[in-house]
């Protein structure tokens, strides 16, 4: 079995709203073959992309499965304080709840994060999709910074929630710590994300 210190960790309640869709005063986007594109991006609740489908192909650029949250509020003493603490303290796999709405006391589950625009992503049940609104509120039980692995101090885990860590079944070997990987990306092609000084919020983009 695996050993962590998730009976140490601390459970907190974090809030966003549902994000608009965003577009720049320039409107275009330039392709990579050097063509002006109009195309949708990040923002709003995405009814026919979700986590597990193909992330190539689309016709959109940067945009976000199923729903982006973020936390609109401004505090004189900490500026968009509360929309970093939203991002750094939310784990992949923690449970979300809308808490305002049509869709109110629905659930769903974190699946990730998106720098720059600093959102918070979660996938819903499409049925719950079509009772949501742009600017319901969510609130996401905060639960995972700080989980460690108790036999291999070594490996730093970041963003993930305790039972997304186990629903991954990592196995030792040889006295490593084997998980399952989907794909191996070339690190040529890593683009916007690397450099930063901390890995909690953000995300990485590849070419």
């Amino acid at each position: 079995m695996l050993r962590t210190n998730e009976d140490k960790l601390i459970k907190i309640s974090v809030v966003g709203e549902i994000a608009s869709p965003v577009i720049g005063r320039s409107i275009y986007d330039i392709s990579s073959q050097g063509n002006p594109v109009v195309l949708p991006g990040v923002g709003g609740i995405t009814y026919n992309l979700r986590v597990g489908d193909l992330a190539c192909g689309w016709e959109a650029d940067h945009v976000e499965p199923c729903v982006s949250l973020e936390n609109k509020e401004n505090d004189p003493r900490y500026g968009q304080g509360a929309n970093t603490a939203f991002n750094v303290l939310s784990c992949i796999g923690n449970e979300a709840t809308v808490i305002s709405g049509a869709a109110k006391g629905e659930k769903g589950v974190v699946t990730g994060k998106h720098g720059g625009v600093d959102h918070v992503l979660v996938d819903f049940q499409p049925k719950v999709l079509e009772k949501l609104l742009l600017g319901d509120k969510v609130l996401v039980k905060a639960f995972g910074v700080g989980l460690k692995l108790l036999d291999y101090p070594e490996i730093k885990v970041m963003n993930t929630d305790p039972c997304f860590l186990k629903a991954m079944k990592p196995k030792p070997k040889d006295g490593k710590l084997e998980v399952p990987v989907a794909h191996e990306i070339p690190a040529a092609i890593m683009g916007a994300g690397l450099g930063q000084n901390h890995a909690y919020s953000g995300d990485y983009d590849i070419q």
